[in-house]
């Protein structure tokens, strides 16, 4: 059975926020994922979000599994608990609270 590491999204640069503002900006890094087959990146200090977050998130997940890695999200604020829920990618988060 696979160990999941967990990434805190902070160490990226990322900050409080994941909406139109610096989605683009973040596209745009170079994610370095360790050398493990599962990783749950942890967006405990993400406080706002909209639906071009979420997309990222998404096109994250879509680059991991094009590289081999099998990847999650926790640590969902409730804002985007809500869109990932209307959008029915449950399948995405390790720890869905909402």
């Amino acid at each position: 059975m696979n160990e999941w590491v967990k990434i805190d999204v902070s160490a990226w640069g990322v900050g409080t926020e994941l909406t139109f503002a610096n989605v683009a900006q973040l596209a745009n890094i170079e994610i370095d994922l360790p050398d493990k087959d599962t990783v749950v990146i942890d967006l405990k200090s993400i406080t706002h979000t909209d639906s071009a977050g979420l997309a990222l998130l998404v096109e994250w997940m879509k680059q991991a599994h094009i590289n081999g890695h099998k990847l999650r999200y926790s640590g969902i604020p409730e804002q985007l608990a809500r869109l990932i829920c209307v959008a029915g990618l449950e399948f995405m988060v390790a720890d869905l609270d909402v």
